[in-house]
């Protein structure tokens, strides 16, 4: 081709788009898709030496890249691929691979993405420990999944990493080792699904971050918030054992939605905070009691220690 500029500037030009909209989130770029499509490089080496005139080459070009697109497409839409049975461990199913620690899905940032697959027998007995650390964005932990637990970010499924103690199994979800450094501050929420099944505990420690944790539908026993600033609100269910939140952070915004007829006590030693707790009964200097409260019966127990802000428990 005379004019190899135009060539190349034609390959670029579709990179660029591509790495584009898989960075906006308009749709999931794998490099495990598309690395079963490099025969498309022979074709496109074929194209820059075949004898004919450049504009062939051209027509050629865009069609050979047209024709990767829809095969792309058509190979992501798949349930599963073969090269699934080398990228993914489902977490669902505990083994002995690597002294019991084992990954679920891949890397959010240019690594390997693959397909859910949920899990195929009964969940071990015991509490499962779910541990999230990330600098800041926002994390977002609502809704069901079939597997014992789904993490994504920007249609990326991250990893999570699994380990057993004891009866116990502890998940890991880490955002800070995915995140370039310039990219902090600008990161797509992370979405966080968990089995319904397990006694869930909760360890979660941002940085500057917003974190909305439904779990009007789990079973939590028990939750500690860590960050320093950002809005945080949390919806906790009703349950048949003792339970326990507690939240630490710097200056944030606290929202704590509870049941109605729930026997709950409140500690509360943040001084320069507005405090607004609905139905509660302050009994002795920073700790409070639902109007309902009992000593009997299951009881939840909220510890808050804020720098400032605003704390609101309501039901």
């Amino acid at each position: 081709m005379k004019n190899k500029r135009l060539f190349w500037g034609i390959i670029l030009l579709f990179i660029g788009v591509v790495a584009l909209l898989a960075s906006l989130g308009v749709f999931q770029f794998s490099w495990l898709t598309a690395r079963k499509l490099w025969p498309i490089l022979l074709i496109i080496i074929g194209v820059m030496i075949l004898p004919t005139n450049d504009m062939v080459k051209v027509i050629l070009l865009v069609a050979t890249l047209a024709l990767g697109g829809v095969l792309y497409h058509y190979e992501a839409k798949k349930e599963h691929s073969f090269f699934d049975l080398f990228s993914a461990v489902d977490i669902g199913q505990p083994n002995d691979i690597s002294k019991n620690t084992y990954r679920y899905a891949c890397s959010a940032w240019g690594g390997l993405i693959c397909k859910n697959r949920p899990a195929k027998t009964p969940f071990d007995s015991g509490n499962t420990r779910l541990e999230v650390q990330m600098g800041s964005g926002s994390l977002i932990v609502c809704g069901i999944c079939d597997s014992i637990a789904e993490a994504t970010q920007g249609g990326n499924i991250l990893d999570i990493a699994s380990t057993k103690s004891n009866d116990n199994t502890i998940l890991t979800v880490s955002t800070l080792k995915h995140t370039p450094q310039l990219l902090r501050g600008f990161e797509k929420p992370v979405n966080i699904k968990l089995n319904e099944t397990p006694v869930w505990d909760f360890d979660i420690s941002t940085g500057a971050a917003n974190v909305d944790i439904d779990l009007s539908r789990h079973k939590a026993e028990r939750i500690d918030i860590a960050t320093s600033t950002g809005n945080i609100n949390v919806k906790i269910g009703k349950y048949d054992f003792d339970s326990e939140l507690s939240i630490t952070s710097g200056i944030s915004k606290i929202s704590i939605t509870i049941p109605e007829d729930i026997n709950c006590t409140i500690d509360c030693a943040s001084t320069m905070a507005y405090k607004d707790f609905e139905n509660f009964t302050e009994t002795k200097d920073n700790h409070w009691q639902s109007d309902n409260y009992s000593e009997t019966g299951p009881n939840l127990r909220i510890r808050i220690d804020a720098g400032a802000g605003i704390v609101v428990v309501k039901s």
